[in-house]
């Protein structure tokens, strides 16, 4: 059991729990849900390539500047910087006193050629332990480009598992697993690219798999996800069989433009909905161009197109023919702008979001004695105040399912 004493300064914990915090703050920066965010009289890393430093530069700027042989001679193995690597873990490698692990011989292998991190990350535990906990000058933060992330990686999976099948959720799963390390933020427009041999082999070491996948059967459904609508996977080239990458931007986009759509349908129904996927495919319509593609009425198309325009669904655009701009010899062009009703909508759920909670306070304080009661002294309830407390508790639980449902959408609209 963990043990603490007292100190001038608080409670001190016992080595157990130091060595537990430890180990976790070390996992997290593993996987980079924790970044280093300031480290005091630390030295700036060297670039390969750099120069002499600047106050060299500023001391001897009256004297001819000469090459030297250290301007050109290579720099020593711990100095050099892979750009491919997050920052993150280049920062954690150097407060720790690593060096990479694979060194010039083995460039090319593994994931196009980057250091691996995992190789990167082995390490002494115990040395590293005691280097974070007697580091007192570096401060570490939330990333949260890291859990936002992982989130629309989820939504992806999710994504292709639906619109394909299982297996091909599970090929994307482990493209993305196997590129994880190597996804800088999230506005990454691809991953890296990733050979068809190392998504075969990590696809095979799944545990539990029933049976192993073929090459063939691999190629074939990379081949499928790439054909489809959006593209899911994009093949770059054909040596060795081909590498190939996720299209994280294109796939995200579409997630969140049908959640629009879903947004749309729910509050103008499918009428408005059709219009609405008919103005994102074509961009630009006139009225009458409108309401012959969604075979409706002239009457109700109008009708609709200025319900969503009044609810900032929809723009439209003058074009005048003549110079007075009559409305006669005018076009009206109707369009969505998606950058604007994404902002349009998130603001009405933050407006909802503050509703939901402020009924949430309302229920507890209509039934605050109730409340108290139960408690304190939850043996004295009555029959009709226990069937009070359970219509409260029902109405609390779904004011906080309705705000997680909400929260997600918002995380889709806002941070994909």
């Amino acid at each position: 059991m963990a043990t603490s004493s007292k100190s001038g300064s608080g409670t001190v914990y016992g080595e157990d729990k130091k060595n537990e915090l430890i180990c976790f703050l070390v996992d997290m920066i593993k996987h980079r849900y924790v970044i280093r965010i300031k480290q005091e009289n630390q030295p700036k890393p060297v670039v390969a390539g750099a120069t002499a430093s600047s106050t060299t530069a500023s001391t001897d700027k009256s004297k001819p500047k000469r090459k030297r042989k250290s301007d050109t001679a290579p720099l020593p193995k711990q100095a050099r910087v892979d750009n491919n690597i997050p920052i993150e873990l280049r920062l954690l490698q150097g407060s720790l006193g690593l060096e990479g692990e694979k060194g010039d011989a083995e460039e090319g292998e593994g994931l196009v050629g980057v250091l691996d991190v995992e190789s990167v990350l082995k390490f002494d535990e115990e040395a590293n332990k005691r280097r974070i906990l007697d580091d007192r000058d570096t401060l570490w933060g939330v990333n949260v480009d890291k859990f936002n992330q992982d989130f629309r990686n989820k939504a992806i999976v999710d994504f292709v598992t639906e619109k394909v099948n299982l297996v091909a959720g599970k090929l994307v799963e482990t493209i993305l697993q196997l590129t994880a390390a190597y996804q800088k933020t999230k506005n990454d427009e691809t991953t890296i690219p990733v050979p068809v041999d190392r998504i075969l082999a990590a696809v095979n070491q799944v545990p539990k798999a029933t049976e192993q996948m073929t090459r063939d059967s691999l190629c074939n459904y990379l081949d499928l996800l790439c054909h489809q609508t959006p593209q899911i996977v994009n093949r770059l080239s054909d040596i060795n069989g081909g590498s190939y990458v996720v299209c994280l931007g294109t796939v995200a986009s579409f997630i969140k433009q049908k959640s629009l759509e879903a947004i749309v349908l729910e509050k103008f129904g499918v009428m408005s909905c059709r219009i609405f996927r008919l103005l994102l495919q074509h961009h630009q319509l006139e009225q009458k161009q409108i309401a012959d593609f969604a075979m409706l009425p002239i009457k109700e198309c109008r009708e609709r197109l200025f319900q969503m325009l009044k609810a900032n669904i929809l723009s439209l655009q003058e074009i005048p023919k003549s110079a007075d701009r009559a409305p006669s010899r005018t076009i009206y062009l109707w369009k969505v702008q998606l950058g604007a009703v994404n902002d349009q909508i998130v603001q009405e759920m933050f407006k909802t979001m503050w509703n939901i909670k402020k009924r949430r306070q309302h229920e507890f304080h209509s039934a605050e004695d109730l409340v108290h009661t139960f408690t304190t002294k939850p043996d004295t309830l009555t029959e009709a105040q226990k069937r009070q407390l359970k219509q409260l508790q029902e109405i609390v639980n779904r004011l906080d399912k309705a705000m997680l449902q909400l929260d997600q959408t918002m995380i889709v609209l806002r941070d994909f």
